[in-house]
C-alpha cells in the first residue's frame, strides 16, 4: 500500500478572483499554510498559525503551469503508479486506485 498525494490546477475563476495557494510540495511532503490573517479564507477557527506538514510515499504538484520546475504531468503519475498497478492486475493480482477529489477552493485564501 502507498499513500500519494496529487494536487490539481487552480481554475480560471479562482485565477480571476486573486486566490492564493495554501498547498505546497517539497519532496514527499505537502505543506498546507495558513491563510493571511483578514483574508476572506481568515476564518479563524485555527488555534495555531503555522504550516502543517504531511509525509506521503510521494506527494505530485500540477497546480501550476507544465514548464513549472516540479510540475506532475499525466505522464508521470502512470509511470509511477499506473504501469505498476497495471502489471499486479495483468499479473493476477488485486489492484485498486482510491481517489478522493477535494476542489481547490477551501484551500485558496484571497
Amino acid at each position: 500500500m502507498r499513500m500519494l498525494y496529487h494536487t490539481h490546477c487552480i481554475s480560471a475563476t479562482e485565477l480571476a478572483r486573486g486566490a492564493q495557494p495554501l498547498i505546497r510540495m517539497q519532496g514527499n511532503q505537502t505543506f498546507l499554510d495558513p491563510p493571511e490573517p483578514g483574508s476572506q479564507q481568515d476564518s479563524k477557527r485555527a488555534t495555531e498559525r503555522k504550516t502543517m506538514a504531511f509525509s506521503f510515499d510521494k506527494s505530485y504538484w500540477s497546480a501550476g503551469p507544465r514548464d513549472e520546475p516540479g510540475y506532475c504531468s499525466q505522464q508521470t503519475l502512470y509511470d509511477d503508479l499506473g504501469k505498476e498497478l497495471l502489471d499486479h492486475g495483468f499479473a493476477g493480482f488485486n489492484a485498486c486506485i482510491l481517489a478522493c477529489e477535494r476542489s481547490l477552493d477551501k484551500l485558496l485564501h484571497e
